[in-house]
């Protein structure tokens, strides 16, 4: 009601973020007419916070981490964060968490097991809602390659100078989690280069190299095989 001074008042906390048109209209009595007023009133978000973690600052190839999200606001008055966070490694889509993840009490979390060796910048992003601001954090999740195991062996030892022998390097990965071996290795003899085997031989499919010779010399030869 109107007090004798003419004057109402309505005072609220529920406004939303962005430009709010407020209206006031009067409904007149037996000697008034009915009348209106408006304004807009401007609503700014509320700024957010969001905060990464890791399962494990530290994993290796294969291995399953989890980054948590936690979204908050240092002044929300009762208000709770809505919407959904994105998560990429490198900038690229983590593909256990293609699309964003929405928000649970706050919390968003992503769960993977294909990052990829090296140090990968993970990022989370929350988009927002209507009452909060968007915010981002960001972590280094060093990721170690799995280790593997090279084992050489000769078609026949000894030979003969110009004999033909073969030597077969073999790589495999105690926990490669499904992953193939590709890459190369480097035949030496005595820490030169074999004649016929001069640049590195790629890995076959089941991880196998080889390198056939009839260039070896006398005496004893120290051959070694690099994978790379």
């Amino acid at each position: 009601p109107l007090d004798n001074k003419g004057i109402a008042t309505c005072t609220t906390t529920s406004l939303t973020a962005g430009a709010d048109t407020i209206k006031a209209v009067y409904n007149g009595d037996q000697n008034f007419t009915t009348s209106n007023d408006s304004l807009t009133q401007t609503v700014n978000p509320i700024a957010s916070k969001t905060v990464l973690k890791t399962s494990g600052g530290t994993s290796n190839v294969n291995d399953t981490v989890t980054f948590t999200a936690t979204v908050t606001a240092s002044n929300s008055g009762g208000l709770s964060p809505t919407g959904h966070v994105s998560f990429t490694s490198k900038g690229q889509t983590i593909p256990e968490c293609p699309a964003p993840v929405l928000l649970t009490a706050g919390v968003a979390t992503c769960t993977t097991t294909s990052l990829v060796a090296g140090a990968d910048a993970i990022k989370a992003v929350y988009n927002g809602d209507q009452n909060f601001t968007t915010s981002n954090d960001s972590l280094t999740q060093t990721v170690n390659p799995i280790a593997s195991k090279t084992v050489l062996q000769t078609s026949g030892s000894p030979s003969n100078v110009n004999d033909s022998v073969t030597f077969t390097a073999t790589v495999t990965a105690s926990n490669s989690g499904g992953l193939s071996l590709t890459g190369h290795i480097s035949f030496t003899n005595n820490g030169l280069a074999i004649t016929e085997c001069p640049a590195p031989t790629p890995l076959d499919n089941k991880g196998i190299a080889t390198c056939t010779t009839t260039s070896l010399t006398a005496g004893a030869d120290t051959i070694k095989a690099v994978y790379n």
